[in-house]
């Protein structure tokens, strides 16, 4: 506090200390010498400034914690609402980045299969297209046998066909 607020607070405790010690010495029915009570003034006015001192430094301690705590609450709820927004933000990054992953692999996986299946038709194909190449030989194979057998019979029976 500033000079004339000291000194307002010394007054009003010096005054009220010596009104205090002259109504006590007048109970008594003693006689309090004038300086006897300025001095007794003087020692309670400095009581009541050091008391006032300490009522002032209680309440601004009061008031700075107010302050911090208030300020600590704000912080925390910026810091809250900031820390929910980038994981709503990081949520809807990953939920995009795998729904496009998934669209990715879906058709890659459709491509797969329709590669396979193109694959399976065509070697059933080749293998029909072999095997009717096969019964056609042996087609070939057993008229050739036929003719060995026939020729295998001349032979035998006469001579030869010379």
């Amino acid at each position: 506090p500033g000079l004339p607020a000291q000194m307002l607070s010394l007054l009003r405790s010096s005054y009220g200390g010596a009104a205090m010690l002259g109504f006590f010495g007048g109970v008594a029915g003693i006689a309090i010498v004038t300086p006897v009570a300025l001095a007794a003034g003087v020692l309670l006015g400095g009581k009541g400034v050091r008391d006032e001192r300490k009522r002032l430094l209680t309440q601004r301690r009061a008031q700075a914690k107010n302050a911090v705590h208030r300020y600590t609450e704000q912080v925390a709820f910026a810091v809250g609402k900031d820390s929910r927004d980038a994981v709503r933000r990081a949520q809807r990054l990953l939920r995009d980045y795998l729904s496009d992953r998934a669209v990715e692999l879906d058709a890659a996986a459709t491509e797969a299969l329709h590669a396979a299946q193109a694959a399976l038709s065509g070697h059933e194909a080749e293998r029909n297209a072999r095997l009717a190449q096969l019964d056609a030989e042996l087609g070939r194979l057993a008229e050739l046998r036929r003719r060995c057998e026939a020729l295998v019979a001349d032979v035998a029976a006469g001579g030869g066909g010379q």
